[in-house]
């Protein structure tokens, strides 16, 4: 049985890797697939495993089962702020506040030095390179940022509407307690008031599906 469940994860793993659009995502994905249980006629295989807990354990189940409307196994595309203006989310940043127009979020964005070269070139991250330093103080941001202009404004990929700014717009630099290697963040806020914070959704795989298919193959081979 051991035999058996080395077997599975290893043609489970091997399944998944044949997603070509996975490659960000598979390390994740394998990570959680687990032996949770050998007797001497049983053998438990699971995704997400016991020890696969938070983002990865999501990311996971997301992938398989795919996300939509309804959450973890549903399809299609979504309005983000069903999850970032409640407590449901497990994985939103920022603390919800309410305003005049009911619930909000400042959801932070963190860039790299190479992203913004990226998108605004060398004299956006000059700029950003030059900002005085910010940290946190009693919940918010401070300090300066970087202008508008620095690169165009594009469209939502899924709505197709404008942004209301550009990527770079408001971006800070941080540093920490004892300085270092410069980091940059900037905040989105999402609320009702404003437009839908759409996403295409996560396609299903439905892999374990193939693998459990392929099990007298598979037993076969190790029996």
């Amino acid at each position: 049985m051991q035999r058996m469940g080395d077997a599975i994860v290893a043609e489970w793993a091997a399944q998944a890797r044949q997603h070509g659009d996975m490659k960000g995502s598979i390390s994740t994905y394998v990570k959680a697939i687990t032996i949770q249980k050998v007797t001497e006629d049983t053998v438990v295989v699971e995704l997400p495993g016991r020890k696969s807990r938070g983002k990865r354990a999501l990311r996971a189940r997301m992938l398989e089962f795919g996300l939509g409307p309804s959450g973890v196994g549903s399809e299609g595309p979504f309005d983000v702020r069903r999850w970032l203006l409640t407590r449901q989310s497990p994985t939103a940043r920022g603390e919800i506040k309410q305003g005049a127009a009911g619930p909000y979020r400042n959801v932070p964005f963190k860039l790299t030095s190479s992203a913004i070269k990226q998108l605004g070139g060398q004299s956006a991250l000059d700029k950003a390179r030059g900002l005085a330093p910010t940290r946190v103080r009693g919940g918010s941001w401070s300090g300066p940022s970087l202008a508008r202009g620095y690169t165009e404004i594009v469209n939502n990929p899924n709505t197709r509407i404008p942004h209301k700014t550009d990527r770079l717009h408001g971006v800070r630099r941080m540093v920490g307690k004892s300085g270092g290697t410069s980091r940059f963040i900037t905040f989105r806020r999402a609320s009702w008031a404003g437009e839908p914070w759409m996403h295409r959704g996560v396609r299903a795989r439905y892999i374990a599906k193939r693998v459990t298919e392929r099990l007298p193959q598979i037993w076969k081979r190790v029996a």
